[in-house]
């Protein structure tokens, strides 16, 4: 029952912010932006929630650790004692690039920043035994993967990812499909597609993948607005049946941030 409460008390939160920010002043956080920041700033709430059994440090967490910062968007801050009657502290908030929230805690900071959304996620964290205690960091960047996808539709060029079918047979190769578009009204020159120019990871690990039928010399290719270029790329084979995430990503930078994309294959035995 405690927790279908909190879910009701979280949901009026979020409709009186929005319903206050449509009549307050701009902030440099468009609405868009602030939605999906609040979104994931719950998200981590419940994550932490949820870990409370395994961690008698966060006997005492509850919605008493959310507030909200200067752009109205959820800010987790909790502060406790352990051993020894020694400080346990960390928060978490999403914020404008340009803000300095938190950096007054000094090396007890973090920041993850996303240049395409011109906003970060800002925190600290006190913790006196790091290799026992919870670390609020490792959900952070989990969750962020939720800025890191929303941040490349924002890209002058995106990368897709596309299976050659649904399902693939243990051992068999995988054959997708790699498009870079030109998302903008200008001319862009770009390398050609290829395994130099792309990069591809599972599992914190380098996949092999190639070209399908690769050209014997590269060239560089000029994509008029809206245009794009595919290759085929053939990539190694999954020995057992389970569902694989591939993250790829071209050499190309722009603010500091390339162009990606994931390629979601399902492995199924056909038999």
């Amino acid at each position: 029952m405690g927790r279908k409460i909190n879910n009701i008390a979280i949901i009026s939160i979020v409709f009186l912010l929005f319903s206050f920010s449509a009549v307050a002043q701009q902030t440099t956080i468009d609405a868009a932006s602030k939605m999906i920041a609040n979104q994931l700033i719950i998200d981590i709430y419940y994550d932490i929630l949820d870990r409370k059994q395994s961690y008698p440090e966060l006997l005492n967490f509850d919605t008493t650790a959310l507030f909200t910062n200067q752009h109205d968007i959820f800010t987790i801050i909790y502060k406790t004692t352990v051993q020894d009657n020694q400080p346990y502290e960390f928060a978490v908030t999403i914020v404008a690039n340009q803000d300095r929230n938190f950096l007054e805690k000094g090396k007890n900071a973090f920041n993850y920043i996303f240049p395409w959304l011109d906003i970060k996620i800002a925190g600290y964290k006190i913790n006196p035994f790091p290799t026992r205690l919870f670390d609020v960091t490792d959900i952070v960047q989990k969750r962020g993967n939720m800025l890191w996808e929303y941040q490349q539709q924002f890209m002058p060029l995106q990368l897709e990812l596309t299976a050659a079918k649904d399902s693939y047979n243990p051992g068999e190769d995988i054959e997708f499909t790699v498009s870079l578009k030109n998302m903008t009204k200008t001319l862009y020159k770009v390398n050609d597609l290829s395994d130099k120019t792309l990069f591809f990871v599972y599992n914190d690990k380098v996949w092999g993948a190639r070209e399908t039928n690769p050209k014997t010399k590269e060239e560089d290719v000029i994509l008029p607005p809206g245009g794009s270029i595919k290759k085929k790329f053939t990539g190694n084979a999954f020995g057992k049946p389970q569902e694989f995430e591939i993250y790829a990503s071209y050499t190309m930078e722009f603010k500091g941030v390339k162009p990606a994309g994931k390629l979601k294959i399902r492995v199924a035995d056909g038999r």
